[in-house]
């Protein structure tokens, strides 16, 4: 029997250039709760890791669409929603547990809290501190046969941003721990599992594998790959846009980035409007690869080719397509002097 569906970070966010962009973040997200309450007898709890929103003041959109979530979450089970409050659910840096998740009518771990939430199973629950010595500080209350639920990460983790900032000992780390705040799944040592999140929310996240986590009512913890749906980031250079042939664009929310080189590229504009109508994808926009980062030869001169030549045909036509207030004598003057 089935007792807790676990999801990481879902940050919500409605983009109003990509319309269809929160939509599926919660078409995945309530297909994985359908999915998982027919797998099992009886779901009874819905954890949320933390980050449910994006921005740390989300918009009223954005408001609008956790309770629709949640709305439609009570049509399809009866499970409890309990929500660890992340940093970006915070209100500010200050820890005082001032959120915008207490509009809504959740089971909100805000502070921290002993509350055995789940039934016949020893849990805490640890929110984000700013603080690390608060969580460094509870850590040392677990008993060891206890799980822990939390939204923190520990030495070793990257963040979001690829920057290594946590101080927390995992050796410290008592109990069985399931994490959110880190986004892609790792596990380390035997008793701790960073979940990661349930789709991708950025480009540095592009390529990865997205998973779900399950908590039976024995005590055991299954981790699942999340195949439903949501927002996709792809990476691609000009030359593998074909690798993009057969994009599930219904199921995803497909962002793409392409990688050009400057020397070699013409009109990004066109090629834009170009790949959103051939692969139909939701976005693309374009970033230049730095010249020390490519491979090839980045000159553009070709010896069999003949060397190009100024002529009084090619300066007439760049002075009369010039908006130059110039006269337009003195500009066909000036650039014979430099075909001279």
């Amino acid at each position: 029997m089935g007792k807790a569906l676990i999801i990481g970070d879902i940050h919500l966010q409605v983009l109003s250039h990509i319309p269809r962009y929160s939509e599926c973040q919660v078409e995945s997200i309530l297909r994985l709760i359908e999915n998982e309450r027919g797998a099992f007898d009886n779901l009874n709890y819905i954890i949320f890791l933390g980050d449910v929103f994006d921005k740390r003041k989300p918009d009223p959109s954005t408001l609008l669409l956790f309770q629709d979530l949640l709305d439609q979450i009570v049509l399809i089970t009866n499970a409890e929603v309990i929500v660890i409050m992340g940093n970006h659910d915070a209100e500010s840096k200050a820890d005082n547990g001032i959120t915008a998740l207490s509009l809504f009518n959740i089971s909100l771990v805000n502070k921290y809290n002993e509350w055995d939430l789940l039934p016949n199973l020893r849990c805490r629950f640890i929110p984000h501190y700013e603080n690390e010595d608060k969580i460094r500080e509870l850590l040392k209350d677990v008993k060891d046969d206890e799980w822990i639920f939390g939204h923190y990460g520990f030495t070793g983790c990257i963040n979001a941003q690829g920057i290594y900032d946590f101080n927390l000992d995992p050796k410290t780390f008592k109990g069985n721990t399931v994490l959110g705040h880190i986004h892609k799944y790792a596990k380390h040592d035997p008793n701790i599992t960073i979940l990661g999140t349930p789709y991708h929310t950025s480009f540095h996240e592009a390529g990865k594998v997205n998973y779900y986590g399950i908590l039976t009512d024995d005590g055991k913890l299954q981790i699942k790959e999340q195949v439903y749906g949501g927002p996709r980031y792809i990476n691609v250079s000009l030359d593998d846009l074909s690798k993009l042939e057969g994009l599930d664009t219904e199921k995803y929310c497909n962002l793409v980035r392409i990688w050009l080189n400057p020397i070699k590229t013409g009109d990004h504009l066109d090629l834009i409007s170009e790949v959103i109508k051939k692969y139909g994808v939701d976005w693309v926009d374009v970033k230049f690869i730095q010249l020390t980062d490519i491979k090839d030869d980045l000159s553009t001169y070709n010896p069999s080719m003949p060397v190009f030549n100024i002529n009084e045909a090619i300066i007439k036509d760049y002075v009369e397509q010039s908006k130059s207030l110039i006269p337009y004598d003195v500009l066909m003057e000036g650039l014979r002097e430099i075909e001279d």
